[in-house]
């Protein structure tokens, strides 16, 4: 926040030829125009602002999409058994290299998934399941609309 110098572009843009304090707010819009400003009164100003602004905590979810009752209980039984059974990799989410706001919030522990017959049931199961889910269901959709 620097006041504007008289007759400078900020001053004309406020129709002002005398010193003032232009506030700008987190959003980047005008908060207030002091003319003549004093330390005090900016001081003022920016303590409302601050007060009124809060910190924005990320509530979104990652963008997952969920399927149940792709893989049959015995996939995800052996699954399961590898990740209890294997080495985890910490937080490479929720770590502190990630893009995170709270750290208490995201954790995780995965296994990298080595077993080259495990790793193939696992993919297989996919797409026989996954991939053409998408493609029926805008078969399907397409066929109720021009079948009604």
């Amino acid at each position: 926040m620097q006041p504007a110098r008289p007759l400078g572009e900020l001053g004309r843009a406020f129709a002002s030829s005398e010193p003032l304090a232009i506030i700008v707010d987190a959003a980047g819009r005008v908060a207030e125009v002091l003319l003549q400003p004093t330390a005090e009164a900016l001081a003022a100003w920016v303590m409302k602002l601050y007060a009124s602004s809060r910190p924005a905590v990320v509530q979104a979810k990652a963008p997952v999409l969920m399927l149940g009752r792709v893989a049959e209980p015995v996939l995800c039984r052996r699954l399961i058994d590898y990740w209890q059974r294997n080495d985890k990799v910490s937080d490479t989410v929720g770590g502190l290299q990630g893009n995170v706001v709270n750290g208490e919030v995201k954790r995780r522990h995965d296994a990298q998934l080595d077993d080259p017959r495990l790793f193939v049931e696992l993919r297989d199961c996919l797409v026989r399941r996954v991939v053409p889910a998408p493609r029926w269901s805008s078969r399907r959709r397409s066929c109720t609309r021009s079948c009604r």
